[in-house]
């Protein structure tokens, strides 16, 4: 008996030696942090998604973040585009090309499911570079993203230049057709007995990821000027500035006076769930406020119209922080 209350008192000895790792007497006296109303609304609005949602927002003016699943990797779709555009800029920057170089486009090369360019192609003419990265940008045309994609080398050599620009957290691995034929060998195979886990499983293999809080990190470097020079920098913002694409999404939740410089993103559906559906860019409030805004919304069985009304609450949600 007497060995046993030793042994106790030892064991109980030794373990009032081991430190606390998650709670000390200095952060048991701290006050709990506070939630701001943004962090909040972005909580509600993904508690209520219908799906997968991944959002950041950086505050321009005093560099804070608000986020929501911002570090996971998500699927970019067609958002890629945009640092697409970012690699042919720099290398018109650096002499490599010019926006005059043209490249030629013939009726063979129309076999893309979304190509809005197609009712200027004809029996086959030329397009400056200029003219295609509007064409992918405004319009969000996939020819012309896999034309530019293979004029400066394909997936590699854009991971390169993006490598070198410093811009870390996007990967592209897989152009248009990359990105088609994957889905079409998906789709061939038997259907599989769980296919909400079957999905969500290909959205985390997706060749193209980028997690929110790495896009809104170089839209901030983009604006800031530290990735293309002035001229550049100003083209491509207003090109950006006059996508067509996602009216419905952060462009919708802006009140009078917002502009909006941005770039969707849409996937297919595959067993019944859509792949992805998102926004990200440049929202300037009419005081000039701006802030970096990356939403990408994961698989959801949720209509089109539900899903673009989610992003358009992450847009009301900063106007309305906005106003504070």
């Amino acid at each position: 008996m007497r060995f046993r209350v030793a042994l106790v008192l030892a064991l109980c000895a030794c373990a009032s030696n081991v430190p606390l790792e998650e709670t000390t007497p200095t952060e048991a006296r701290q006050e709990p942090r506070r939630v701001s109303p943004l962090q909040s609304a972005l909580d509600r609005i993904a508690d209520e998604s219908g799906g997968v949602l991944s959002v950041s927002i950086r505050d321009l003016t005093n560099d804070r973040t608000y986020g929501v699943r911002e570090r996971q990797a998500m699927a970019q779709q067609s958002t890629f585009k945009l640092w697409l555009a970012v690699a042919i800029a720099h290398r018109i920057d650096h002499g490599q090309m010019t926006w005059d170089d043209t490249l030629h486009v013939a009726p063979a090369d129309l076999i893309y499911d979304y190509q809005p360019i197609a009712e200027r192609v004809g029996q086959g003419r030329d397009f400056t570079i200029a003219e295609l990265t509007r064409w992918m940008i405004i319009k969000s045309d996939n020819l012309s993203a896999d034309f530019l994609l293979r004029q400066i080398g394909g997936p590699p050599e854009l991971m390169q230049t993006l490598s070198e620009l410093g811009v870390e957290g996007i990967q592209v691995r897989a152009d248009i057709q990359g990105i088609y034929a994957r889905l079409e060998r998906i789709e061939a195979e038997s259907a599989p007995s769980d296919p909400h886990r079957f999905v969500h499983d290909t959205q985390a293999e997706d060749p193209n990821p980028a997690s929110a809080e790495a896009v809104t990190t170089q839209l901030a470097r983009l604006v800031r000027g530290e990735i293309l020079s002035e001229t550049s920098t100003a083209r491509l913002l207003q090109i950006l500035d006059e996508t067509e694409t996602g009216r419905h999404r952060l462009r919708a939740g802006l009140s009078e006076g917002w502009r909006i410089a941005h770039k969707t993103g849409t996937g297919s559906t595959l067993y019944g769930y859509q792949l992805a559906t998102n926004d990200i860019g440049i929202l300037t409030a009419p005081d000039g406020a701006r802030f970096a805004v990356a939403v990408f919304l994961g698989p959801s069985e949720a209509s089109y119209e539900a899903r673009e009304e989610v992003i358009a609450n992450v847009a009301r949600a900063i106007v309305e922080h906005a106003s504070r």
